[in-house]
């Protein structure tokens, strides 16, 4: 009886470190329970801004619409590719390709990197 009692009291704990933590929001496209909340809701403010962008705009005009830096940035002589965090259930980056300072290609990509070489994820985990 004791040993109930104790994993009762343990998980009662465990589910009020969670919302204490600050992982869980009331309402809003994060709603629930989170284990990273600035990420998802950089996400949403992202994914709202993202589709303003279009082919053919400006490395200057794309950094306006957006109003932050990417979350990753990749360069080369040639070719600079921004990433921002568009979709955080799903765990997608979108990915803004610049050649010669102009947009020439927008596309979704996973944001870890082991998922573009095969591996599989299971998705953003809900709970702490």
């Amino acid at each position: 009886m004791k040993a109930v009692l104790f994993i009762a009291h343990l998980t009662l704990l465990f589910c009020v470190g969670c919302a204490v933590s600050g992982h869980y929001v009331s309402s809003g496209p994060c709603k629930g329970f989170h284990t990273n909340q600035l990420a998802c809701q950089r996400a949403a403010e992202n994914a709202v801004a993202i589709v303003q962008v279009k082919i053919g705009q400006t490395i200057e005009e794309v950094s306006k619409i957006m109003g932050r830096a990417p979350e990753r940035r990749e360069a080369a002589v040639d070719r600079e590719t921004w990433s921002y965090l568009t979709d955080y259930e799903h765990e997608l980056m979108t990915t803004i390709i610049f050649g010669e300072g102009i947009v020439t290609e927008i596309k979704q990509t996973p944001w870890a990197p082991e998922q573009s070489q095969g591996t599989q994820s299971r998705g953003a985990s809900n709970t702490c």
